[in-house]
């Protein structure tokens, strides 16, 4: 909730003076209901005693008012439940409603229920059966997590979502049927059910391979498969020695085969379309890897850290190598950019110290921070004049580089003529031209042709951001955020990334929605996770990495609806 004004908080206070009433405890069929009052509709809030089978009313109060929801907590431990019976009245069962009630064995959800929140029956080690209505939408983090005794669940085509953790350690599950083949079923979603898995050690879930479990070797996956869940090959770093992807595969998830080191040979199929975050992240002993046209995307650190990758073939449907892609591949000596990438991100081939040739084509408008940097033996790259997005330092530290075709000292962008940049932007800064004075102050603060001297940036980025410089305004609040160049003023620097925010600025975007999200700096901007995620989706849609792979953190985590 953002924080009202003097006078919407009054109003505020009177809603929910008005609302929200405590009503009496009431006595029905041997049980004594506490309940509150929600807008005329009553919300469960528990029951006395704590035993046997019980029956929810679905009217309540001296003016029958419908029981629309069950509370957070209302049955909490209730062990001495057997049974429930929910009416047709209730729509939203609370956080934590029937955790830990050991003694149910069996629970039907109404169609009537649209929202059960996170972790409603966790640990209920009895329940051996549970009917989720044809209401539910979405199955949320823990929702069924601990159930030990639960052996199969069908869930229903209005269910849209199904959260990571949902049926976390459910070891007598066996069987799951998803009713509706659009249902996202997040990774970790079925963690710990180890009765899924199959003869071969696959655990395949609405054609998400969640796990595999098998002996390694050579692995060829079934093409049941879709996608391949995020850690799917985790327990067989180790063992693991190649794979075979079917052309049914569209997605490879994030980390899916992190760190298994023993991994020689991959085979993409020619359905995949994205290869996401450290898919194959320190796969020290891949060699070759040919990535099919259907890609679209190699995402950040996808192949970091391959040592032994000598060679590879991007697809011509690339249009993406993310941050980090191919960042320290030690042995990589050629690559070759089709003519679909538009886009090189930070480090992409950082640190490639075999590479010795590049191709970047036409079709690139944006390369990244040091996207070449430190290859050491790179002698040749060729690219493009018409660049209209990049960053410093694309070559540093490419001491053996010459070029094919000629480039304008902009567009080399770091690798010569600092000196001569820096006389011309401080000709063109004191004329007041904000785009000089904005890179006037990146030399200075990088200390490229000339001493570094983050306090002079600071003073050339604050010029530029008076004129309304959103790159100088971004700048400017990370000085003041970190105390670097100025005095340490947090607010300052809020004001500074709003100014810039206020010009779609992605990363200002993206300072703010995390600020907004953590609660990170109550009395400055307040804890709002609903402003938060709005501002991290404008962040991402505006082309920042970092928002993206926010919000991939928020979706993995759960905690939360968005």
């Amino acid at each position: 909730m953002k924080i009202p004004t003097i006078k919407t908080l009054t109003v505020f206070l009177m809603m929910t003076t008005n609302a929200m009433l405590w009503a009496e405890n009431q006595k029905i069929g041997g049980y004594t209901w506490s309940y509150d009052l929600n807008h005329g509709d009553a919300i469960i809030k528990g029951v006395s005693p704590e035993t046997g089978d019980i029956r929810i009313p679905s009217e309540i109060g001296d003016n029958n008012y419908p029981v629309t929801g069950i509370g957070p907590g209302a049955f909490f431990r209730c062990k001495g439940l057997t049974s429930v019976t929910i009416p047709d009245s209730v729509t939203y069962i609370g956080e934590n409603a029937f955790k830990e009630c050991s003694g149910l064995t069996s629970m039907t959800i109404p169609d009537s229920v649209t929202d059960i929140e996170m972790a409603a029956f966790e640990d209920c080690n009895g329940l051996r059966c549970v009917l989720i209505g044809k209401g539910v939408t979405r199955i949320g983090h823990s929702l069924f997590s601990g159930c030990d005794s639960l052996t199969d669940v069908a869930i229903p085509k209005s269910v849209k979502y199904v959260a990571n953790g949902a049926f976390y350690g459910c070891k007598r599950l066996k069987s799951v049927k998803v009713l509706n083949p659009k249902t996202v079923i997040m990774s970790g979603a079925f963690s710990g059910c180890v009765g899924l898995a199959d003869n071969t050690g696959f655990t395949v879930v609405n054609g998400v391979l969640l796990k595999y479990s098998g002996e390694g070797g050579h692995v060829a996956i079934p093409s049941s498969v879709t996608s391949i869940g995020a850690y799917a090959f985790e327990s067989c770093k180790k063992s693991l020695t190649s794979v075979t992807i079917p052309d049914s595969v569209m997605i490879i998830r994030d980390h899916a085969f992190k760190e298994c080191e023993n991994l020689t040979k991959v085979k993409l199929g020619n359905g995949v379309t994205s290869v996401e975050v450290s898919a194959f992240h320190h796969c020290r002993n891949l060699k070759h890897v040919t990535i099919p046209d259907t890609v679209t995307d190699i995402e950040e650190s996808a192949f970091y850290g391959c040592e032994s990758l000598t060679s590879v073939t991007i697809g011509k449907g690339v249009t993406n190598i993310g941050e980090m892609a191919f960042s320290d591949c030690k042995s990589l000596t050629n690559v070759t950019i089709p003519n679909s990438v538009t886009s090189i991100g930070e480090m992409a081939f950082y640190h490639c110290k075999a590479l010795k040739n590049v191709t970047i084509p036409d079709s690139v408008i944006r390369i990244g921070h040091a996207a070449f940097g430190y290859c050491d033996n790179l002698v040749n790259a060729s690219i493009p004049e018409s660049l209209e997005d990049f960053k410093e330092d694309i070559f540093d530290g490419c001491k053996a580089l010459s070029f094919k075709r000629g480039l304008t000292v902009r567009q080399m962008a770091g690798s010569i003529g600092y000196e001569e940049r820096v006389k011309k932007y401080r000709l063109e800064a004191t004329l007041d031209i904000a785009e000089a004075q904005y890179e006037l102050g990146v030399c200075l603060c990088k200390g490229k042709g000339v001493d570094q001297n983050i306090a002079e940036a600071a003073k050339w980025w604050r010029k530029a951001a008076d004129q309304g410089h959103a790159d100088a305004q971004f700048q400017l609040g990370c000085l003041y955020y970190q105390g670097e160049g100025v005095k340490l003023d947090r607010r300052e620097a809020v004001n500074w990334w709003r100014k810039a925010a206020a010009q779609d600025h992605a990363d200002s975007l993206c300072n703010l929605g995390f600020l907004y999200y953590e609660g990170l700096l109550i009395g400055i901007i307040p804890r709002d996770r609903v402003e938060g995620v709005r501002l991290l989706r404008m962040a991402m849609e505006k082309g920042s990495i970092k928002a993206r792979d926010i919000l991939r953190r928020i979706a993995w985590e759960n905690r939360t609806r968005y």
